[in-house]
Parts: C-alpha cells; structure tokens; sequence
C-alpha cells in the first residue's frame, strides 16, 4: 500500500507542477494583453469598455491556453480538472494582490476589481478560471470524439 500512495503522490505532484507550468504561460498571455489594452484600447475607449474588451479577449485566450495544454498535463478525472482550476484561481487572485500592492494600489481598490454590482470584473474571469480544465478536457474530447466517428 504504501508503494502506491507513493506513486500516486507522485502522479499528483507531476500534474500540479505541469498545471503550474500552463499558468505561468497563461499569465504571461494575459500579462500581454493587459498591457496592449492599457496602451491601445483604453486612450481610445475609456476604461470600462475596454475592461469588457479585456475580459473577453482574456477569457479567449485562457481556454486557448488550457485546451492547448490539457492533454500534456495528463489528467482525466474531473475533480482533478477542478483541483487544477482551483489553483488558477489561487494563483491568480495572488497574483493580481501582490503586483496590485505593488503598485501601490489599496486592498479595498484591488478587491473592488472582484466586485461585479460595482463593474468589477474579475470575478467573472475566476469563474471562467475554475472552469477552464474542465471546459478544455470536454472540448478536446468532443474533438476526439468526433474524429473518431468520422474516422467510423
């Protein structure tokens, strides 16, 4: 029993560091994006349209990034989806305090960002963030799916 806790802890930390490795690469993107929206969009539309601008592109590109990489993070089972989802979040949300502290925004302004009654935008993005694995794993075994019934 104890060889297969083992390797079990094993397979999962491979996975967990592999969802770590897609996150990074994820916030790279989003990263780029950020920044071209704060240099071209928002001079040009204001800062609310290009939010909205900026959540959809983002979110674009986050299931972009997932379902390139969802197959080389090798896992299946959708708890572990979720488990890799959950971490995004984590990551992410700690991610955008610590570089907003940074900045020398205030917590109640960085937190404001995750208020949707107020046009905050972020937490619709979380959301989209913990789906993400899930949505990716279900695109590429539709794709796969549907490969296959041609292929019949």
């Amino acid at each position: 029993m104890p060889a297969l806790q083992k390797s079990l802890r094993e397979h999962q930390s491979k996975f967990f560091l592999r969802a770590f490795v897609v996150w990074l690469v994820f916030i790279a993107v989003e990263s780029v994006l950020g920044t071209l929206r704060v240099l071209f969009l928002e001079p040009r539309m204001g800062a609310e349209p290009a939010q909205v601008t900026g959540l959809v592109t983002g979110s674009a590109a986050l299931l972009i990034v997932a379902y390139l990489f969802i197959e080389w993070i090798r896992v299946k089972r959708r708890a572990a989806l979720l488990e890799i989802g959950a971490l995004w979040v984590a990551l992410t949300f700690s991610f955008e305090m610590a570089i907003g502290h940074m900045r020398g925004r205030r917590w109640q302004s960085l937190l404001a960002d995750y208020d949707i009654a107020h046009g905050g935008l972020m937490a619709i993005a979380l959301v989209l963030l913990l789906f993400a694995p899930l949505i990716a794993a279900w695109l590429r075994n539709s794709k796969t799916a549907a490969i296959q019934t041609k292929a019949n």
